[in-house]
Parts: C-alpha cells; structure tokens; sequence
C-alpha cells in the first residue's frame, strides 16, 4: 500500500492491490488511513536546513577527531611511561642485592668503575675505526684502496686493544692489606 501512494507499483501489482481492497474490509479500513495521511503531508513542503548545519555538524566532527587524536596520543605517552619505568625499576629491583653488596666496597667500586672507562675507551676506538673504514670505502677510488684501508684499521684497532687492554688488565685483584 505505502508503494501505491508513492507510485512505484506496476499495472499488474496495481491490479492485484485492487482486488484485495475490494474483498478485505480491514486492508480497506487501513488503505482509507494511509490515504488520510497522505492528503494531509500533501501540501506540505519540507523545511530547508539551516546553512549553519553543515559547519555545525562538521566542526562536531572535527571536535570529535581532535579528542580522538588526543585520547591515542595520552594512550600511547601512557604506555610508553609504563614501558620506561618497567625497563628502569625492573633491572633496579633485580640488580638490587648485587649493588648494594658491591657498593660496599670501596676498592670493587674503583675496580668496576676502571673496566666501565676502559671497555667505554674500547667502544669509542672501535666506533672511530668504523668511521675510518666508512669514510675510506666513500673517498677509494678502488677496491684494493678499500681492502688496504680496512686491513689497517682493523690492525690499528687490535694493536690499541692489546697494548691498552692488554692480557689480564680487566680481571679485578684483590688487595691484601
């Protein structure tokens, strides 16, 4: 019935629609009802929305974007705090013992804190001997150049090894006093 009073029925649904009306008194009844309400929607026009509803609606939008982007970043600062202090409080919780025992003693102090400088030292030549093997495959002019230069930064690099690390100065002595 709603399709009849919109016009979308075919000549053959238009028929059948008829002849069920014809003998069915309660669709009659409903049919007499629709066709009041059609009447009186009839003459109506439909207002126009306002030319402020689609900045309204849009700037709602983008509110709604921005506390969205707001709420993933806070989630995710969120997170990675928690990740920080997990990698901070973690190893200090576990490594606690340990320090408190070594941190005790005075000359174990000075014994970790002479291989933390000289493996520091050892780490500062190798990074200065990549450099040099970067900066001398980049400049060669051939591939000979390039063996030439890393064969001697890696034998520089090993004789500094030796002559500063040198056998068994990174044990730790005890002293007798």
């Amino acid at each position: 019935m709603s399709a009849r009073l919109d016009c979308q029925l075919s000549g053959e649904e238009e028929e059948t629609l008829q002849r069920h009306l014809a003998g069915c008194v309660q669709c009659r009844a409903e049919w007499v009802g629709l066709q009041r309400a059609d009447a009186f929607f009839q003459g109506v026009t439909l207002a126009a929305p306002s030319p402020l509803l689609a900045g309204a609606i849009m700037a709602r939008v983008e509110r709604r974007a921005t506390w969205m982007a707001l709420l993933r970043g806070g989630m995710i600062l969120s997170l990675a705090i928690v990740i920080i202090l997990g990698m901070v409080l973690i190893p200090m919780a576990a490594f606690s013992g340990p320090v408190a025992t070594v941190s005790s003693s005075p000359a174990t102090v000075s014994a970790l804190v002479g291989v933390i400088v000289r493996i520091a030292g050892i780490l500062s030549t190798l990074l200065q001997a990549a450099y040099l093997v970067l900066r001398a495959l980049v400049a060669s002019p051939g591939i000979a150049a390039v063996a030439v230069y890393a064969l001697g930064a890696a034998a520089l690099v090993l004789w500094w090894v030796r002559v500063v690390a040198g056998p068994g100065s990174l044990t730790i002595r005890k002293r007798s006093w």
